[in-house]
């Protein structure tokens, strides 16, 4: 009597096709770097599966594009000032976040703004998740007494 095979729920990505397809977002480790993987070391494996989610995903909701600077992605500084405009494309959520001392002369230098996902400003500082519905228009400022965000005309 032959088995028969369940169809395959999942599988593993293949590295190399996704380095090569995104070569500039996606790292795979050099051939040298893997050959010295060892029993007990940690390795990151990417399953994939297909699923028909009735639930959208949360994370679906931060992917749009947002302006950060430098000091509040690379620097570690909280934010202290944002405020969401008409979007400039598709993905753009519209929204700009700024530590709040910037000056001029640092905003007008396009190495220190940067255009990434609202996920990825969240990753950095998740205090303003309750402000991310607001409408075009809205601006915050962080109050330095308190911490929290109070809103203020455009």
């Amino acid at each position: 009597m032959k088995r028969s095979r369940k169809p395959k729920t999942w599988w593993l990505s293949d590295a190399k096709k996704l380095a090569d397809e995104f070569p500039y977002t996606f790292h795979k480790p050099s051939s040298e770097a893997i050959s010295m993987l060892q029993p007990g070391d940690e390795a990151k494996l990417i399953f994939r599966f297909d699923c028909d989610d009735p639930v959208p995903s949360k994370t679906d909701k931060y992917l749009p594009r947002c302006f950060v600077t430098r000091r509040v992605l690379h620097e570690g500084h909280k934010i202290g000032d944002l405020y969401r405009e008409e979007p400039d494309r598709d993905d753009d959520s519209g929204w700009r976040f700024l530590a709040g001392d910037e000056s001029d002369e640092y905003m007008d230098d396009s190495d220190n703004i940067h255009l990434v996902s609202l996920g990825a400003v969240l990753r950095q500082d998740d205090s303003i998740l309750e402000l991310l519905d607001s409408p075009v228009g809205s601006a915050f400022e962080r109050d330095s007494s308190t911490g929290k965000f109070v809103e203020i005309g455009e």
